[in-house]
């Protein structure tokens, strides 16, 4: 872990350089990526357990409904100078029925990326938050709503605060208007409050246009590995490292609405599914969803 600690310190300061010196060579926009766009949001959601008790049950493999089990998520993304500047929030429901206690993480974080030829780069802060914000009352209410069982776990005592500290490296093998390879380096540190994790994998993305319709598909899936590491006692028992993937498909309406959903095997190291989706509204915006946008905490 000495290793990625400082493979990641090193990798954080050269980002910074990448990101911030101004270079016209840098940018690579692709044909989604019109020039002059400038903002779009995207908001989403996942759970372990979408398609619990019901008729999908039989044909999709579905999570216990435990550990990290609903997840919502928003995006603004406003793009000036040749990069784009990334707010994101992030509210977690994280249970553990085995030793009976629960409590949600909220994150919050900003973070600038930066496309090249050669490479995607992304650096970004933001804080954590660990509580009780209502998730209990969120779960339940939907578990009733459907007919579901009531998960009646008490809300740990010790909350947390922390800093998050995010830096990711994506170099390109493969990189045109239709298809794009890259590995992809990303190490998420968190001082408290929720896990820090380093991932390393390949992704990939396809784009595909239908003829005279004004739609357009993108297929997109990851391959990896993720470590955990500076875990607390509440935290550990619900995360684990392990190799996992994600199956993504978007489908955009003449650039400017998008619509995800995606699939995630052992995204959190417990050997679970999540089953998600987002909208995006692109009125000035050609960001491509990514799937690192959907890999937290």
């Amino acid at each position: 872990m000495k290793n990625i600690k400082t493979f990641s310190t090193v990798l954080y300061l050269y980002l910074i350089i990448t990101v911030f010196i101004p270079n016209s060579d840098l940018d690579a926009t692709t044909t989604w990526k019109k020039p002059g766009s400038n903002h779009q949001m995207t908001i989403g959601y996942w759970n372990d357990n979408i398609v619990y008790q019901n008729f999908l049950k039989n044909i999709l493999k579905v999570g216990s409904d435990d550990f990290v089990t609903t997840c919502l998520w928003s995006q603004v993304a406003y793009r000036h100078s040749n990069r784009w500047w990334i707010f994101d929030l992030y509210y977690n429901v994280l249970t553990n029925k085995l030793a009976n206690y629960r409590f949600d993480l909220i994150t919050s974080r900003i973070s600038v990326e930066k496309d090249s030829p050669r490479a995607l780069y992304q650096i970004g802060t933001g804080f954590m938050f660990r509580g009780n914000y209502g998730g209990e009352f969120i779960q339940n209410g939907y578990h009733q709503l459907l007919g579901y069982s009531i998960i009646d776990l008490p809300y740990t005592e010790h909350t947390a605060i922390g800093l998050l500290l995010l830096i990711k490296t994506e170099p390109y093998l493969i990189k045109n208007n239709r298809h794009v390879v890259k590995l992809s380096f990303c190490n998420a540190y968190r001082t408290a409050a929720g896990p820090s994790n380093f991932r390393a994998g390949i992704n990939s993305s396809y784009r595909i246009d239908i003829n005279n319709s004004p739609f357009t598909l993108i297929a997109q899936g990851r391959l990896g590995y993720i470590w955990y590491y500076h875990l607390d006692n509440l935290i550990a028992p619900l995360f684990d490292n392990g190799l996992g993937y994600t199956l993504m498909i978007t489908g955009s309406y003449r650039n400017r609405y998008g619509l995800s959903l995606w699939r995630t095997e052992n995204q959190y190291g417990r050997h679970y599914p999540h089953y998600g989706l987002s909208f995006s509204l692109k009125p000035k915006g050609r960001r491509l969803l990514r799937i690192s946008d959907i890999m937290i905490p």
